[in-house]
């Protein structure tokens, strides 16, 4: 599709695809299924490794797929898909569907091993039988883990929900596998004097480590709680962050240049800064961002959107340091100079906020009558905050970054409803002109002006209660309707 546009318009532009996700995507499967695929022979070779025989080996690896299998099917079942989640899911199954099989296999192979031929039915089946209860309780407790997972409402359960159902479905297969098809191999497959020895005899090793713990109970007890409070006490001091900066490929830099700044001059000095930008050895591409069409009603509505606000989006070349770059644009920024108040930072990645993950912290700063130096207050606490931050690539926002002032207003409905008008309607027109709506353009000297719809005051006072009461909602032919009339 790209050659094909770009041989159509060869002459006019030049195409180049900046981002593509779709490999990364293909290229995360492909590595997560070699993953995959690893672990399943990581865990069969330590199974022989161990066991050192490999017709048992074999029988409790045969859980593996017989897990994996159970657990697409159960995918499927439930209308999942192969994502990322779900073969993490199974990836993290195969660690854990090997531990029954083997313990029963041992079990199986101690009591058996010295018999001439094989075991009844009924003598295998009450062996097993002695360690269903506990092995299924291990088994619940990994499953009842999960299951929680399910339930979880939004994003997030549709998120892990396909991660839980593989790792659910993987572990109870396994054990179903061990209690019931397990035991019918090992007669089938039955060999006399085939006794599964440990290479390096742990059990011996375990007891003399026993002894010793058993003499030093005190310490024991001591070394674990002490693991346990460090533990918790990492836990509250680590930063929480979804990604390192070292993983960082793009840059914000966003810029507020003070209301009633002309827009001629913003994209005038944009078009330098980009142009400098893109010149820096740590970028690759720049992009800009400023204002927005009339029908971006969400974006208009926000309270940080302003048409004097302007966001550059750098993409840094592969294999450059993202702090390094950071403080190589702050340096370019500073030397440029400009009346827009800068801030650079990283972009938050759509996840974090999603898992919970997100390091931002929104403060309000709130009060109930004017308060003429609550930016004086803001600006103090800013301040704090950086000094408490100590450097660490931490960065503060001030929002709104100037006054904004709030209009409300409180109709009279008989007012309304003997002269017609609808609370719609009275919005509708006050937010027009206390916005200043473009209604049309005018060209004068060749040069194009905005012509805007502004409420202006019929009376002699300034004050701006009697600017916004005088605003005319509608004029008839003698009677004219301000919205002092309509509301208060």
């Amino acid at each position: 599709m790209v050659a094909e546009t770009q041989e159509q318009f060869n002459r006019d532009l030049e195409i180049t695809i900046i981002y593509d996700a779709a490999p990364e995507i293909i290229n995360s499967l492909i590595n997560l299924i070699i993953s995959m695929l690893s672990g399943a022979a990581a865990v069969i070779l330590v199974l022989v490794f161990f066991i050192r025989c490999i017709r048992y080996s074999i029988l409790a690896s045969l859980s593996i797929p017989v897990s994996a299998s159970v657990a697409l099917i159960a995918l499927n079942i439930f209308g999942k898909s192969l994502n990322s989640m779900s073969l993490s899911g199974l990836a993290l199954g195969i660690g854990l569907v090997s531990d029954t099989s083997v313990i029963i296999l041992d079990v199986l192979c101690r009591k058996f091993s010295s018999l001439d031929c094989a075991p009844a039915a009924e003598q295998i089946g009450a062996e097993t039988a002695n360690l269903s209860a506990s092995s299924f309780g291990g088994t619940a407790t990994t499953a009842v883990v999960f299951l929680p997972i399910l339930f979880l409402p939004g994003p997030l359960g549709a998120l892990f929900g396909d991660l839980s159902i593989a790792i659910v479905f993987s572990v109870i297969a396994g054990w179903a596998f061990a209690q019931f098809v397990l035991p019918v191999l090992y007669r089938f497959f039955f060999k006399s004097g085939v006794m599964p020895t440990m290479t390096f005899r742990p059990t011996e090793y375990y007891k003399s480590m026993l002894e010793v713990s058993m003499r030093n109970v005190k310490k024991v007890i001591a070394i674990a709680a002490l693991i346990s409070i460090s533990g918790f006490v990492l836990l509250v001091l680590r930063p929480i962050s979804f990604s390192s900066s070292d993983s960082q490929t793009e840059i914000d830099i966003k810029m507020n240049y003070p209301t009633g700044t002309k827009l001629d001059f913003i994209n005038a000095e944009t078009m330098i800064i980009a142009d400098k930008l893109h010149q820096n050895n740590y970028v690759e591409y720049v992009f800009c961002r400023a204002g927005t069409e009339d029908e971006d009603v969400r974006r208009r509505a926000s309270q940080d959107y302003r048409s004097e606000n302007v966001l550059y989006r750098c993409m840094l070349q592969k294999g450059k340091n993202p702090d390094a770059a950071l403080q190589s644009l702050q340096t370019l920024l500073n030397e440029i100079g400009t009346s827009a108040v800068v801030q650079l930072e990283y972009p938050q990645d759509k996840s974090e906020q999603l898992l919970g993950l997100s390091s931002m912290t929104t403060l309000a700063l709130k009060s109930n009558k004017f308060n003429k130096n609550m930016e004086y207050d803001a600006q103090q606490i800013k301040e704090k905050i950086l000094a408490a931050l100590n450097d660490d690539h931490g960065s503060v926002m001030i929002s709104p970054i100037e006054k904004r002032p709030e209009l409300k207003i409180i109709p009279f409905r008989d007012v309304e409803a003997s002269l017609g008008f609808t609370t719609a309607t009275i919005a509708g027109i006050t937010g027009a002109v206390t916005e200043g709506v473009m209604a049309s353009r005018l060209e004068i000297d060749g040069r194009p002006y905005d012509i805007r719809v502004l409420g202006e005051s019929y009376t002699s006072s300034y004050s701006s209660e009697a600017k916004i009461e005088a605003i005319p909602i509608a004029f008839g032919a003698d009677n004219p309707v301000f919205l002092g009339t309509l509301g208060t």
